[in-house]
This record gives C-alpha cells, structure tokens and sequence, in this order.
C-alpha cells in the first residue's frame, strides 16, 4: 500500500455562534500560508437558514470547512500531496474558533492503524499455515 499524501480532519464541537463567513477565508489563507501551498481557487455557499460551506482548491489539494450551527459543529479537513503536513493546521483553528472540543484525525493515524491490521492478519495467516 502506497501512501501518497497526508489528510487531517478536525471536528469542533461546541460552538456557540455562527461566525462569519469571512473568517474562513481568513484562516485558509493564514493555513495555506504556514503550510506554503498554493490556492488556486477559493468555492464557497452559505445555507439557509444557516451553515456554510468554503472549499480552497490547491496546487497540492484541498482544505474545506462545513458548518452545521445548529449542531455547534465546524468540520475541517486538509488534504496535501507530496510533503507538506497539513497538522499545521490545527493549532491555528483552535486558535479563531471558541470550542469545547475538537477531534483530530489524521492520516498519521489511520495509516499506523491499518499497518497494524496487516501485521496482525500476517500472523495470524502465518499461525495457520504453519498449523497445517
């Protein structure tokens, strides 16, 4: 299995007001520039009677927003080809918006978790081979 990028999602949970806009597009590009990646193109709708959503297209992928007010929740995510770590991202959200908690997943993780999974399911069909 070949890896080709890097992938964060974050979840934050509690939110109390629905924020502007505006104030996504602000952190895109205060993440694109710490992370150094290009925006091509910047997507956004607003819902109603609520919610929005902003997708920046990049030269290495995406970073998108969803917010769902109604719920307290923005999700995040931030997906890079090649090098760049997009975990850059995460203190400079928990920084703009006020939260109770946020839930990070990061393909860090589920990479390690799925290198598990096949060394767990080589042994097991090793113990079975070798049992016959």
């Amino acid at each position: 299995m070949t890896k080709v990028g890097e992938h964060v999602t974050l979840d934050i949970i509690g939110t109390t007001k629905e924020y502007d806009p505006s104030l996504y597009e602000k952190v895109i590009h205060d993440i694109a520039k710490a992370a150094k990646v290009t925006i091509l193109n910047i997507s956004k709708y607003k819902f109603e009677p609520q919610g929005f959503t902003i997708l920046a297209l990049l030269a290495e992928s995406h970073i998108s927003f969803h917010t769902f007010p109604e719920k307290g929740i923005i999700s995040f995510d931030f997906f890079t080809c090649g090098k760049v770590n997009p975990s850059i991202a995460i203190d400079i959200i928990k920084k703009e918006f006020k939260h109770i908690v946020a839930l990070t997943l990061t393909s860090q993780k589920i990479w390690l978790v799925v290198q598990r999974m096949m060394l767990m399911a080589h042994r097991c069909m090793t113990k079975q081979w070798q049992q016959r």
